[in-house]
């Protein structure tokens, strides 16, 4: 039986050592963030351990209100607009029925 030559069209199995070196790619692949603690060195004692050390955080702000409604509306303009219309709407029939149109 005469091989048809692998093009990009056919597809060829691998081999059974192909299998384990794809095999064994996947499995370090998973291992390379790993790595163990630095050991501590009791005769240094001016240095402290990472888990003793605090880290700066600054305190976070809060926005202000008109830049929350603006961050809200560049957001959500959709809404924005249904909702503009809504309340104008809603202003409108008021309008109407205090004038006595109705």
């Amino acid at each position: 039986m005469k091989h048809k030559k692998a093009d990009r069209y056919s597809h060829t199995g691998k081999s059974y050592q192909d299998k384990e070196v794809y095999k064994n790619f996947l499995s370090s692949k998973f291992n390379l963030d790993k790595t163990e603690d630095d050991p501590v060195d009791p005769t240094k004692t001016n240095e402290s351990s990472s888990e003793e050390e605090k880290i700066y955080t600054p305190k976070t702000q809060k926005k202000s209100t008109s830049l929350a409604i603006k961050d809200f509306v560049n957001n959500n303009w959709s809404i924005t607009i249904i909702g503009g219309i809504v309340v104008g709407v809603i202003i409108l029939v008021v309008t109407l029925v205090l004038n006595g149109y109705t």
